[in-house]
């Protein structure tokens, strides 16, 4: 399906020749709504779906039982270093990392540096016909800088960016391959809206790669494309991310 389709009855516009991936079992039947937008039907679950399916009976869910599941952030990473995971658990737009001794010999330094000087968030967008990408690049200090693809199919995507959206702010949670954590950051991300509209737009008409292949294919052109981290970066698309306040290093689920 291509997108996007708007509250207003606003039909779906047009793509590509290719046809979309076929439905997945358990996905979600619509994407979700950001302002007047509907996003992508989701078909990778999200990290709020896993949670649910790992610590709810399905016969609790049947029946609409409110329960609710505290999670730990640091177990959403899935041990892996050196590349940001984005995620809208619990309505909460949060940005998971954990660097690696190669990026940094520990975290001595970056809390006062985020603390002073904050961070940025570049929104972007890229169209690799018949489908689209998102391109996010996280610069927490010079030379500690990391670009990630993402795409709408994702449900990861889809709330991070809703939940971003909604209150113009992102957490950041850093931690180290040495154990060593930062106190998590809120930051207000002023302007966020204004870049996700930009991009949503860039992408309007498009496919989104849903399926692992889909999905290489279009991260392999990126890269061609833009080796470096910052390349292609334009400065019209930088969010800047202000520590506000701490925040919790847990988040709060509820299912259904």
């Amino acid at each position: 399906m291509a997108w996007f389709r708007r509250r207003r009855g606003q039909a779906p516009r047009a793509g590509g020749a290719d046809q979309p991936p076929a439905a997945r079992v358990g996905q979600r039947p619509h994407g979700r709504w950001l302002g007047a937008r509907e996003l992508p039907p989701v078909a990778v679950p999200s990290e709020t779906d896993r949670i649910i399916d790992r610590n709810v009976a399905p016969a609790l869910l049947d029946a609409g039982r409110i329960v609710q599941i505290r999670a730990r952030y640091e177990d959403l990473l899935s041990h892996r270093t050196d590349a940001p995971v984005h995620v809208g658990v619990g309505g909460r737009a949060a940005i998971l990392l954990c660097l690696s001794a190669a990026q940094r010999p520990d975290l001595r330094g970056l809390d006062e540096q985020l603390t002073a000087e904050g961070a940025v968030l570049y929104v972007q967008a890229h169209r690799l016909d018949p489908y689209g990408m998102l391109r996010l690049v996280l610069a927490l200090a010079p030379g500690l800088v990391f670009r990630t693809p993402l795409t709408l199919a994702h449900g990861d995507v889809q709330e991070f960016l809703t939940a971003a959206y909604a209150e113009e702010a992102v957490e950041l949670h850093v931690s180290h391959q040495n154990r060593q954590r930062l106190p998590a950051f809120v930051c207000t991300a002023s302007g966020l809206r204004g870049r996700v509209d930009t991009a949503l737009d860039t992408l309007g008409g498009l496919h989104h790669p849903a399926g692992p292949v889909e999905q290489a294919v279009r991260v392999a052109r990126l890269e061609a494309m833009f080796p470096g981290a910052l390349d292609g970066v334009e400065d019209g698309s930088a969010v800047p991310l202000r520590v506000g306040h701490r925040g919790e290093d847990t988040v709060l689920v509820t299912a259904p």
